[in-house]
């Protein structure tokens, strides 16, 4: 990935990391699809603790195929 700086708190102290993430759908919709396994390189603000990542095409794809049949669309939260 490549990062100048973190989103959060504009630190230039970042390191990337191999990670590997479990994702699941939330509620009893997010029981209609199985969970989703990614492995994306991830970026660590050592500031703030902010993590950024990309999914790898084919996975950002499972997701909106797992979107659509849970429904689930648009509720996001953002933490600060």
């Amino acid at each position: 990935m490549n990062v100048s700086h973190c989103n959060a708190c504009a630190s230039f102290e970042l390191i990337e990391l191999s990670s590997e993430a479990c994702l699941h759908f939330p509620g009893l919709q997010g029981l209609k699809v199985e969970p989703i396994f990614v492995y994306p390189k991830i970026v660590v603000c050592t500031e703030c603790g902010f993590v950024q990542l990309r999914l790898l095409d084919r996975e950002l794809e499972k997701v909106k195929e797992d979107a659509a049949k849970t429904g689930i669309r648009g509720d996001v939260t953002y933490f600060t």
